[in-house]
């Protein structure tokens, strides 16, 4: 509490402080309001005097029968006059300038003495509540209440002693939040990087599976490959050894047979011819002991005394049973080699090496392919870390160029949400509020202001195109939504004023000299609809055409010139009343 009284009464004396210096820029203001509205009255008669001079400098170039450059009529029958005093360009624009210097003094003091306003509202409505929650204590004298508060600060000082270890440990929970927090975050970025390179990698797995699904299971790598074309060859290779080997020993039976063949047949037709020789000798030889009277072979062995021819004889016989018993012998010895030789069948040798033959080719050409597939795959993944290089590059760009666009369009980091087209509408309505109001403070009997405000309805709304009004009477800014009907029809009456002004002093020599306001009178007091009028006379008195499109009657008795429109039976009909 004694915290609170000593506030009580710094506050207090800060209120009055900021009263006085309330009251310094109510006068400041005051004061460039004055010359505000003296340097916009020389203005605007300055631009009046220079139009009209305008007029005359084209009425002295024109000519009968021929088209005015600005109505394109052919006649002229009251063509402007050059008048003395018409100011030059530069004179304008040093007005124009100091209209505006002015202004802009204006409504610096104006912001100084809103500020001040609600400096001074805030610290009221604070004293006021701080006298509310002392009590009977705002009085109370504040040595009594400081000696409580020291007694109160040695027994809080026991406390927090005690507490003090709970603090580090709360300060150190608190960094390891903290760190917690940072890590997650950091986590964060990472699960979005591995979840953007995992969806890359699972394409590239996916075209990869799809490459390998069409190659054998047993062959899908290259060691494998290697592996299995390494075991045909070998095995082509035996075969084709065996094969020799069989050929080599096929071969040689077969000499070894038909050399056995050759000696029994020889031996063989040897045996024959002797035996033929013997039949025939033999018959010869009966014919012949037959011949010599011999019926049997005794009777001429008996016969017989040549020693000499039968040892010739016993001799042949011998020769040729030698030469059988050598045939025999050879055939025998021929026979006996080929048995322990199994039959080859080389028909079926001949296709099994075709066969391997085969295999081997189409291993070398599935080879072939694979290592065209692997070339071609390997191309992809030289294209694909082109494209990844390409990609880091485009982003480290878009990291720049991303940023600035998103800024630009009202995005993060953007936490305005303002987009590039409404921050310049925004500070072309900064100036149409400016204007506008001047109208509306005179209208509203100095209770509101016009400004624009950053903070959006709606978070996914666009903003910096919001108005909002500061209310004197409660020191506090508001939505234009929370004005009345006619307060409302005020501030857009002051709004379209604002922008008359902001487009004429944009425009150069332009000039917007006629004003339609279509009803809103009759929601206005009898006091707000004085200050609407007033307003719309110094337009009119300003050299502009004011016209009221309404129904209320009481702007009949102070419009003296007027169009009106009455119904009847057949249609309306209309009438100027002009005094």
């Amino acid at each position: 509490m004694v915290s609170k009284r000593i506030e009580l009464e710094d506050k207090s004396n800060e209120f009055l402080n900021v009263s006085k210096e309330y009251e310094r820029d109510l006068k400041a203001y005051k004061d460039a309001e004055l010359k505000y509205i003296k340097a916009k009255d020389d203005f605007f008669r300055l631009q009046e005097s220079w139009n009209m001079g305008q007029a005359a400098v084209l009425a002295s170039n024109l000519k009968e029968n021929m088209p005015c450059p600005v109505c394109g009529s052919v006649h002229h029958p009251n063509p402007a006059h050059m008048k003395e005093g018409i100011p030059s360009e530069s004179n304008l624009k040093m007005s124009r300038d100091a209209m505006d210097a002015s202004e802009v003094a204006k409504e610096s003091a104006n912001i100084k003495l809103n500020t001040a306003a609600t400096r001074k509202n805030t610290l009221k409505e604070y004293v006021k509540n701080l006298e509310t929650e002392l009590g009977d204590l705002k009085d109370e004298d504040i040595k009594s209440l400081e000696e409580n508060k020291r007694r109160v600060q040695e027994e809080l000082k026991k406390a927090s002693d005690a507490s003090g270890k709970l603090g580090e440990y709360n300060a150190k929970l608190d960094e390891m939040k903290q760190m917690q927090k940072d890590d997650e975050q950091k986590l964060e970025d990472i699960e979005k990087q591995y979840l953007s390179k995992n969806e890359e990698y699972q394409k590239a797995l996916g075209a990869y599976k799809e490459k390998e699904e069409s190659i054998p299971k047993d062959i899908r790598d290259m060691d494998s490959l290697l592996k299995e074309q390494k075991a045909a060859k070998h095995k082509l290779d035996e075969l084709n050894h065996d094969l020799e080997a069989a050929k080599s020993e096929y071969d040689d039976s077969s000499t070894m047979l038909a050399s056995a063949k050759t000696s029994r047949d020889t031996a063989q037709k040897a045996l024959n011819d002797s035996l033929e020789n013997y039949r025939i000798e033999k018959e010869l030889f009966v014919n012949s002991m037959k011949s010599a009277g011999f019926t049997t072979y005794k009777e001429y062995s008996d016969a017989k005394y040549n020693k000499g021819k039968i040892e010739i004889l016993e001799r042949q016989i011998k020769d040729f049973d030698g030469s059988l018993r050598s045939a025999s012998d050879n055939y025998n010895k021929a026979a006996k080699n080929a048995s322990g030789i199994d039959w080859v069948d080389t028909d079926k040798l001949n296709n099994e090496l075709k066969a391997a033959e085969s295999e081997r080719d189409d291993k070398l050409k599935l080879e072939n392919t694979l290592s065209e597939k692997i070339k071609t795959n390997q191309g992809y993944l030289d294209d694909i870390k082109g494209l990844d290089s390409a990609l880091e590059k485009i982003d480290k760009e878009y990291g720049i160029l991303g940023t600035l666009s998103d800024v630009a369009n009202g995005l993060k980091p953007n936490m305005y949400g303002i987009t590039f087209e409404r921050f310049i509408l925004g500070w072309l309505l900064d100036e149409i509020t400016a204007a506008a109001t001047q109208r509306l403070k005179l209208m509203s009997r100095g209770r509101y202001y016009l400004q624009r405000t950053l903070d959006r309805e709606r978070k996914n709304a666009a903003g910096g195109l919001e108005l909002e009004v500061f209310d004197t009477y409660t020191g506090f800014t508001r939505p234009v939504t929370t004005l009345s009907g006619g307060e409302s029809f005020l501030a857009s009456l002051s709004l379209a004023l604002g922008l008359s002004d902001v487009v004429q002093s944009y425009s150069g020599g332009i000039s917007l000299d006629t004003i339609f306001v279509d009803e809103g009178f009759g929601t206005l007091d009898p006091e707000s609809l004085d200050f609407a009028i007033k307003t719309l006379i110094d337009l009119q008195k300003g050299g502009r055409l004011v016209g009221i499109i309404s129904h209320v009657p009481e702007l009949k008795e102070r419009i003296d010139a007027r169009l009106e429109v009455v119904p009847g039976e057949r249609g309306s009909t209309a009438s100027f009343k002009i005094p």
